[in-house]
């Protein structure tokens, strides 16, 4: 246990290895069942980042970062975006790794009113990595053209603030849900 009174993540342990799976499944299916295509660039919309959210903002950043990267690029290789799924993997790992990592420097309670304004802000910081990233990557991928990224932009915006609305809401309470002493929790017990 840290100083603190919060015990951390133990990745060695099956219990922590199933979570990271489960998590991982639940953001690929999440984003493969909500998916609305955009068809000036054949992506589509989804809610999977309000998992990388939540699983960020409740067991931190290396949660976040693996949950995010792995889950989202499985829902690329599975819905046929292939030629996706390494950018994805970067992308929605990094914002990931963002999220759990801005959460767990403020050190605060997500049900309390700090908590809220706290995660609503570092959600929003990483749904905006999410949206320039995928800027940058599809400006590669459709061959330094910018018009494909323009035409996506405002939905990867909505996008990302609609899953960080959505984990903001729902982070509290799944944080008081969840057992007293949880091996795996780094934010949701977090302090003041």
């Amino acid at each position: 246990m840290s100083s603190e009174g919060k015990m951390r993540a133990d990745f060695r342990s099956a219990r922590t290895l199933a979570l990271l799976a489960l998590l991982s499944a639940l953001v690929t299916v999440a984003t493969l069942v909500v998916r609305i295509p955009i068809v000036a660039t054949k992506g589509y919309f989804n809610l999977g980042d309000a998992l990388i959210f939540i699983a960020a903002a409740l067991f931190g950043p290396l949660f976040g970062m693996i949950v995010g990267g792995v889950g989202s690029a499985l829902a690329d290789m599975i819905g046929g975006y292939i030629h996706f799924a390494p950018w994805t993997f970067f992308i929605k790992g990094i914002e990931g790794l963002m999220a759990g990592f801005l959460l767990g420097f403020f050190k605060v309670k997500p049900w309390s009113v700090k908590g809220i304004i706290v995660s609503a802000f570092s959600f929003a910081l990483a749904a905006a990595w999410m949206v320039a990233g995928y800027f940058g990557a599809e400006y590669i991928i459709y061959g330094l053209d910018y018009a494909p990224p323009l035409a996506e932009l405002p939905f990867n915006v909505a996008q990302g603030g609609i899953s960080a609305a959505v984990a903001v809401v729902l982070v509290p309470i799944v944080a008081l849900a969840l057992p007293k002493r949880t091996d795996i929790t780094y934010y949701g017990r977090g302090g003041g």
